[in-house]
């Protein structure tokens, strides 16, 4: 925040590094709007994948993950996607969110996260096989969302259980984003006449309650909820989930809240 004060954030020449900060911050809609002036004061940022992979980042995590395609139309920084991991991963994610809980869009998604897994593995062929899944976690969490949708409940849940026996490894974003997804498809197994969930909405909780610490708390087992790069999809689905989590373990006045 010390240095975000010192840049002027009106010359470009600034504007990549308060964008960057402001991310960081988790002023995401400060930061995508960073990039756009950006993009409007030197239209050679442009060709930059980098700027164009954090531009979809930020515009995502800020809530505006429809408006991708437009934005980046609009200042001609469309394609690259099969040059940059992380542009290919970040407008695959920027479609499922457009489009939460839309079967048709996230099969869509899913050939367009395939690619980028491909590619991601291809640039980190030195990597043993743990380091490469630590790696890819981002990509195969979003796959496992795709399963999900398209009605492969269990192999959703069994993809993000094998991913969370290297949470001590990941990122907190990324663990984060996995407990909710596994969370929701426990409970859909649970609820489901022909299946159940091996896990029980105890431990589930226990689970959730550890991405939900308040802002001051020590919270050794994960990040406080409030220092998550989640978006506002992800953010509401942690808060349902844990609140129908409460419900099944018979906390309703907590559930209420």
């Amino acid at each position: 925040a010390v240095a975000l004060k010192l840049l002027d954030t009106a010359n470009p020449a600034h504007q990549p590094l308060a964008a960057q900060l402001h991310y960081r911050l988790g002023n995401h809609a400060d930061s995508a709007a960073t990039y756009e002036a950006l993009l409007t004061n030197d239209v050679d940022a442009a060709e930059d994948l980098d700027v164009r992979a954090n531009l979809v980042a930020a515009l995502t995590l800020a809530g505006r993950a429809a408006d991708v395609p437009s934005v980046l139309a609009k200042f001609g920084a469309t394609g690259g996607e099969t040059e940059s991991f992380e542009l290919a991963f970040n407008l695959a994610t920027a479609r499922v969110a457009a489009t939460p809980g839309v079967a048709a869009s996230a099969n869509e998604a899913a050939g367009e996260l395939q690619a980028a897994r491909v590619l991601g593995a291809s640039n980190l062929e030195d990597l043993d096989n743990v380091e490469l899944a630590v790696e890819l976690a981002p990509v195969d969490v979003q796959l496992a969302y795709v399963d999900a949708l398209a009605g492969r409940t269990a192999s959703a849940a069994s993809r993000l259980e094998e991913l969370l026996k290297l949470s001590d490894s990941l990122d907190d974003d990324t663990v984060a984003v996995a407990t909710i997804n596994n969370v929701a498809a426990h409970l859909s197994l649970s609820s489901a006449a022909s299946s159940n969930s091996s896990i029980t909405a105890d431990a589930l909780l226990k689970r959730v309650d550890k991405l939900c610490a308040p802002r001051s708390a020590t919270n050794l087992g994960g990040a406080p909820r409030a220092n998550l790069r989640l978006t506002p999809v992800q953010d509401r689905a942690l808060l349902f989930n844990r609140a129908l989590l409460q419900h099944h373990t018979n906390k309703a006045q907590l559930a209420r809240q």
